[in-house]
């Protein structure tokens, strides 16, 4: 093994991963990232070709289990080597992981020299199969890095090799997309389906290309059949029913991201807003209200969410309820000061200014080293008439926050 190995640690132990990097540094041949949350790690596989992830199993408000599940469902650099670390000898979990396609279950804590040859025998094994296996990957990485020309020479072989391999054909097809050849991808999918109606991922295939080409009808008879013959694949489960909304099905859209939802796993944040989404659209306030509130709660950083609260309420033709709903968030201490700044915009806009003024100044009490609220309360000085206070506070902005002139000449700027 020459190359380096870019390798992804996804713990939210800050100890736990500096461990993992320890070990893994006295060779030169891993290239270390790390991330402390789900969310963070689904980001960064998504734009980098890492080739080992090792991951933590229990986060405080996912699993990292849906992780792997993500990377065992994705198109492509479906098989690279996931390392699942956990403080449990649980074997219900041991079990769950193996199922869903972990390299190892490791058990912490572990010794470190046992847990650097493990990782390095791992990685030999992955670099070191057959090769048409190499060739995939290769074909796979070119790909991800969006070398298209010499991602469709590299299946071109693989088809060559392979001829009767549909997964093969189908990966040549969708790069003959990628090439602008869409014609010729879609005759070649719908070759696949000839010989096997069944395989899932050609029906996938051709979902992908029609909602590209904005042909939602097509896509949606794709995604049914998709997932007709492989339910478990939840994300897609989410698309189709946005699909269903951008063609007014609101009840069919509502029909899927409840399975969306029930299965959520770490898109569960994404999944409720849509469905508070979906709900406003089709007219269902109280419904829409019950799944941005659901969000927040799950997510109790999440500002789209109480934008949702606000938006719908004001809608509906009840914008005091906003501040009930809003107060009923504030328990949760997590994000209490956006909480507090969303909830004094309502008391703004209702009149209630000295009660606006009092949110704004609980909020800069609840994170006194995030700007936002500073910001927001030259804002609202300004706009209430009071321009010396309000200059008086952007001096003190200033001095706490040196890098805050632009966006206090933009809040200025609004209220005036």
């Amino acid at each position: 093994m020459n190359d380096k190995v870019l390798t992804l640690i996804v713990d939210d132990q800050r100890l736990m991963r500096l461990s993992v990097r320890r070990i893994l540094q006295q060779d030169k041949l891993f290239v270390l990232h790390d991330c402390s949350s789900i969310k963070d790690a689904l980001s960064f596989l998504q734009k980098n070709y890492v080739e080992l992830l090792i991951i933590d199993v229990y986060f405080p408000e996912s699993n990292g289990l849906d992780l792997l599940s993500y990377i065992r469902q994705r198109k492509i650099s479906f098989d690279i080597p996931v390392i699942v670390l956990s403080g449990e000898n649980n074997r219900n979990d041991i079990l769950m992981a193996l199922d869903l396609g972990a390299t190892e279950y490791i058990v912490k804590p572990f010794e470190g020299n046992k847990f650097y040859s493990k990782i390095c025998h791992v990685v030999e094994q992955f670099r070191n199969p057959s090769q048409i296996t190499q060739t995939l990957r290769h074909a796979q990485k070119a790909f991800l890095l969006e070398n298209y020309e010499e991602s469709a020479r590299l299946f071109s072989t693989l088809c060559e090799l392979a001829p009767g391999n549909l997964r093969f054909n189908t990966d040549m097809a969708i790069t003959s997309h990628k090439l602008g050849q869409t014609n010729r991808s879609i005759a070649m999918l719908e070759a696949i389906l000839i010989q096997d109606p069944t395989f899932f991922y050609a029906h996938a295939s051709l979902a992908d290309i029609y909602l590209e080409l904005h042909d939602t009808e097509k896509a949606i008879s794709y995604l049914e059949k998709e997932l007709e013959y492989n339910g478990k694949r939840v994300h897609r489960r989410y698309i189709l029913a946005k699909a269903y909304t951008e063609l007014g099905a609101f009840e069919k859209a509502i029909e899927h991201m409840h399975k969306a939802i029930s299965h959520a796993g770490l898109s569960a944040e994404t999944f409720l807003i849509s469905m508070a989404d979906i709900q406003q659209k089709a007219g269902h306030w109280d419904m829409a209200l019950h799944y941005y509130l659901k969000a927040r709660r799950y997510s109790p950083t999440c500002q789209q969410a109480l934008d949702g609260i606000i938006e719908t309420t004001e809608r509906y033709g009840q914008p005091k309820q906003a501040i009930h709903h809003l107060s009923s968030l504030l328990p949760y201490k997590k994000g209490a000061y956006q909480v507090l700044l969303a909830r004094s915009k309502v008391y703004k806009r209702l009149g209630d200014t000295s009660l606006a003024l009092d949110d704004i100044n609980s909020a800069i009490r609840f994170a006194p080293h995030l700007k936002e609220a500073y910001i927001q309360k030259i804002h609202f000085l300004n706009s209430q008439g009071s321009k010396s206070e309000a200059e008086h506070h952007k001096k003190e902005v200033l001095r706490l926050f040196p890098d805050s002139a632009d966006e206090i000449h933009v809040a200025l700027s609004k209220a005036s």
